[in-house]
């Protein structure tokens, strides 16, 4: 959200409301007067019920709304707080490739990766090209089951955990800071030893 649209959100609301508001005011400057003086009951008693009821039913949804509302605002303004664990920097773009929907199988689709990283980090303007499956906080997950020799889980315990592949220079252009161990580097490829690091 920016300026605009909280000044658009805004505008939408005082037109809403003088717009619908227009004729009850507009019923209300007209009273019949001659009626109420002589204590006789308006012909449109029905009607006027309705209007009542109806009125009632504007107020209570309204109020809700409004309640809802501030609890929203409330519970946003606590997740905008929250330390999500990295730190994105801004002029960053992200774009989504699958090879294999061209037909590529692994071998080729690598090579065409390795090209296409090289190629766009050659670009001036460009600082840094990263690879990855998912981004934090977004969509898209992977999950499998893990077992720990000599370690039993208990009933209710995960077993599962969610895992992205990175490449070199990940963590450095989203700001995730590594706590203990290093970051992935070129040689951590299938020749290498297997390598994770942990959340």
């Amino acid at each position: 959200m920016d300026s605009t649209v909280l000044w658009f959100t805004l505008a939408v609301s005082v037109a809403a409301g003088v717009i619908f508001g227009m004729m009850p005011a507009l019923q209300a400057s007209r009273p019949e007067t001659v009626s109420a003086v002589k204590g006789e009951a308006s012909e449109g008693g029905g009607r006027s019920r309705v209007n009542s009821a109806l009125v009632i039913l504007q107020m209570a949804l309204s109020l809700i709304l409004l309640i809802s509302s501030g609890l929203f605002l409330r519970s946003l303004q606590g997740a905008t707080e929250i330390d999500p664990g990295f730190d994105e920097p801004n002029n960053i773009v992200m774009a989504s490739l699958d090879p294999g929907l061209q037909g590529y199988d692994e071998l080729r689709a690598r090579a065409f990766f390795d090209r296409l990283t090289e190629e766009i980090d050659a670009l001036p303007e460009v600082s840094k090209v990263v690879l990855t499956w998912t981004l934090p906080l977004g969509f898209g997950s992977s999950d499998r089951g893990i077992s720990i020799p000599g370690y039993e889980f208990a009933e209710d315990e995960p077993r599962n955990i969610h895992y992205t592949f990175a490449g070199e220079g990940y963590f450095e252009t989203m700001g995730i800071t590594v706590l203990e161990g290093r970051t992935f580097t070129r040689t951590d490829d299938e020749e290498g030893p297997p390598v994770i690091i942990v959340n």
